[in-house]
């Protein structure tokens, strides 16, 4: 029952380590899974895993976005972007991994503490995959981004930023209605394009490097 909830992500580093083929990411790994290994283990030993899901949209999903979503993806990269000695090219190719390696242990940790014995479709199989798609997308979002500013243009890339805020917003968007038991249609029609965008986008991409 745990396995897809478990593997996800882990495969989807592995993934992105077949493709990058280099030594200086594994540093970057270890980093995000002893990150994720402490981050767990202080909230397992300092707060308390069980909450009462009130049947309220906005509580429900600020709850999420914040502790499950911006202060992890945020906290972690922002740290790692500040003391990393690297070069810029690479603090960047690094948001993926990090991530992802972070949220394999994370993410897995509060779909089984919060859950209490009850595991349903969306925490098991949808959760993991939205947020697998939200890193993915926000990873090329970063890479595009950078570029965007050394080529000094600016209105682009502050629009990159919103747009890419909004899809780091959504994931939280869609638990919240699942949670509420509110536009199940809405979880499954509009989470499918979310998460093939990222996968579409890297493959039409890989399309165009063919041909050219």
């Amino acid at each position: 029952m745990f396995v897809f909830s478990f593997v996800f992500l882990p495969l989807l580093l592995a993934w992105f380590c077949f493709f990058y083929k280099s030594h200086k990411i594994v540093p970057v790994i270890a980093i995000g899974i002893l990150a994720g290994i402490i981050v767990c283990a202080c909230q397992a030993f300092f707060t308390f895993a069980h909450r009462v899901i009130p049947y309220n949209f906005i509580d429900n999903y600020l709850y999420l976005l914040f502790r499950q979503t911006i202060l992890p993806l945020f906290i972690l990269y922002l740290v790692f972007f500040l003391v990393s000695k690297d070069e810029v090219q690479f603090k960047i190719d690094s948001f993926l991994p990090l991530n992802l390696s972070y949220y394999s242990i994370y993410l897995p940790y509060i779909i089984i503490t919060t859950s209490e014995g009850l595991y349903s479709w969306f925490a098991l199989f949808v959760k993991p995959v939205l947020f697998g798609a939200m890193l993915v997308q926000t990873a090329i979002s970063v890479w595009y981004f950078y570029k965007l500013l050394k080529n000094n243009k600016i209105v682009f890339s502050i629009l990159l930023a919103i747009i890419s805020l909004i899809y780091i917003c959504l994931p939280a968007m869609f638990e919240s209605l699942y949670l509420i038991k509110m536009y199940t249609s809405v979880i499954v029609v509009f989470g499918s394009v979310y998460i093939l965008i990222p996968f579409t986008f890297i493959f039409l991409k890989k399309i165009t490097v063919i041909k050219l």
